[in-house]
């Protein structure tokens, strides 16, 4: 399965809507994401304004 639509269907999972979700949490959901390319792709998702960042916090 191609790594961006596991990205999209992780991102729409509803437990994400009350608390966000960190970097980490789509690290441990989808398999092979290494740090530095979940930080490049939240920084795509951020840019697109697909996501935003939750202020004071490391949540999105």
């Amino acid at each position: 399965m191609d790594k961006d639509y596991k990205l999209f269907l992780t991102l729409a999972r509803g437990e994400w809507c009350i608390s966000g979700f960190r970097a980490r949490d789509l690290r441990t959901r989808i398999a092979g994401l290494t740090p530095s390319r979940t930080s490049s792709l939240l920084k795509r998702l951020r840019n697109h304004g697909l996501i935003r960042k939750a202020a004071r916090t490391c949540k999105y």
